[in-house]
């Protein structure tokens, strides 16, 4: 049996092919990467609540014409109202037109 033993120089020549074969598998894989985070993306945005800043003018859904019965005549939205604060993430609190604050904080799925 006859073993060859590598020269230094091969060696080298196969690190660096090694070296250039890990950058390519490298680079490739973060491309696949943001392909594949695109779609989750798209469908998180798509659901993603909207978020207000003070003194934007909004409207507030009726909620409690669901509740009741008949009342189809009614209006699905109260307002106009304008965002006084923002209490906790997704929540706000209203002003009317009169200036006077709501005491009930309202979900910006509501809005």
């Amino acid at each position: 049996m006859h073993f060859r033993i590598p020269s230094a120089n091969d060696l080298d020549e196969h690190i660096k092919s090694m070296l250039q074969w890990a950058d390519e598998i490298n680079t490739k894989a973060k491309e696949n990467i943001k392909k594949a985070q695109v779609k989750p993306k798209k469908r998180y945005d798509a659901h993603k609540k909207p978020d207000f800043s003070v003194e934007d003018k909004i409207w507030r859904y009726n909620s409690c014409k669901q509740t009741r019965q008949g009342g189809k005549l009614e209006f699905n939205w109260d307002g106009p109202y304008e965002i006084a604060e923002q209490t906790t993430r997704g929540t706000y609190k209203l002003k009317n037109n009169s200036g006077k604050i709501l005491k009930q904080g309202i979900s910006s799925i509501n809005l």
